[in-house]
């Protein structure tokens, strides 16, 4: 009695399961040729329906994207202000112009000789 209880679930499920892969076929536009013009009316409608569904959460992350930019704006044009009131102290020319720095270096001379005398 268990048995039969389970085989009849399980060719119910498989049924369900033949129908529902049948339906994403027909819903990714193959096997088509069997189907009636209510059916591909009602295909086109769902997924019509899908595409605006798709579109409303493309544009619902866009629109939070936005928000989020323009408060990264805000923040940004806040810090900015703050630097532009601190005074800036002159860079030394060695930090400017390095090559002048380092010229001054090689200039000394060493005692320093390698190899025989």
């Amino acid at each position: 009695l268990r048995t039969q209880h389970f085989q009849k679930d399980a060719s119910a499920m498989t049924k369900k399961i033949k129908l529902l892969e049948d339906h994403k076929r027909n819903l990714l536009g193959d096997d088509l040729e069997s189907c009636s013009i209510d059916e591909l009316e009602k295909i086109e409608d769902q997924l019509a329906q899908s595409l605006t569904d798709i579109k409303a959460r493309k544009n619902q992350l866009l629109r939070q994207k936005i928000e989020k930019l323009k408060e990264e704006v805000e923040i940004l044009a806040k810090e900015n202000a703050e630097l532009k009131k601190i005074e800036v102290q002159p860079l030394p020319p060695s930090v400017i112009r390095p090559e002048v720095h380092r010229r001054r270096i090689s200039d000394v001379e060493t005692e320093l000789f390698i190899g025989p005398p």
